[in-house]
């Protein structure tokens, strides 16, 4: 989890930055972090218990491996998609129709 956190650390840090300037960073900054993260996901791959909590975690991210790496190569794109189901959340909430289908579920 600290990995992780250092990952959102950079992130909080270049996100005013152009997106070159935010590329160039993560290369700098968040691939060494996350290789080593991915490096120790693929070490632990057969020595857990694919069947408990922490074995279906680490395989289904290293099954995500390629997705999640995919924001270091473009500073176009967000560590997450956080602020787009924002987005997408502040909108149904302000449509009509979603306040239709509230009122009927609570009334």
């Amino acid at each position: 989890m600290t990995r992780i956190g250092i990952l959102y650390k950079v992130e909080e840090l270049i996100k005013d930055k152009t997106a070159e300037e935010r590329y160039q960073e993560r290369q700098k900054q968040s691939r060494p972090v996350v290789d080593a993260l991915f490096e120790w996901l693929h070490s632990m791959e057969d020595s857990v218990d694919r069947s408990s909590l922490i074995g279906d975690a680490i395989l289904y991210t290293l099954n995500q491996e390629n997705y999640l790496r995919r924001y270091l190569d473009d500073g176009h794109l967000s560590i997450d998609n956080n602020s787009a189901l924002s987005l997408y959340e502040d909108k149904v909430r302000s449509s009509p129709s979603a306040a239709s289908v509230s009122e009927r579920k609570t009334g």
